[in-house]
């Protein structure tokens, strides 16, 4: 399965679709604005919330909180100098990455869960996910989700003036 991820340039209230291989609107996701700590609220197609992620206060590294009907689950970004390094301890995912291409990985052991890549010549953030299992597909959304957000905070401190 793949998803298409396409944000709207400044847009105030984080709002964007994802789309899956054959156009269709798969998901909503929905941004708090200025909301601390920072929150996002997935739906599914017929606008059930399917899952939410929280950034958690106050940590050393990012860590973030999604939740689904299912279970909550911590994402943590280890700390790594010329790569990013993701993971989930309670599921076993490793989340590679370069944040200068923004091509990611997503594996469990061996097994490959998915593939995430930014696409370049776009108006606005465009990624693509191509996922082995349909099943997975929301998680990966999550985990995408939060990828984003901890490379925007981090590019936006890097340019904040002193």
């Amino acid at each position: 399965m793949k998803l298409y991820i396409k944000q709207k340039v400044f847009s105030l209230n984080e709002k964007f679709t994802v789309k899956n291989g054959l156009g269709d609107d798969v998901f909503f996701v929905e941004g708090q604005f200025m909301s601390i700590p920072k929150q996002f609220y997935i739906y599914d197609s017929l606008n059930n919330q399917v899952a939410s992620i929280k950034k958690k206060l106050l940590t050393f590294m990012p860590r973030m909180l999604i939740s689904t009907a299912e279970r909550t689950l911590e994402i943590v970004k280890d700390f790594t100098l010329l790569s990013q390094h993701y993971t989930i301890p309670t599921i076993g995912w490793d989340i590679r990455g370069d944040f200068t291409s923004h091509e990611y990985s997503i594996s469990h052991g061996n097994e490959i869960i998915a593939s995430i890549s930014k696409e370049w010549l776009s108006w606005g953030d465009s990624y693509v996910a191509d996922i082995q299992n349909d099943y997975d597909a929301l998680l990966v959304l999550c985990v995408m989700i939060c990828i984003d957000y901890v490379n925007a905070q981090s590019q936006s401190a890097a340019y904040s003036p002193a």
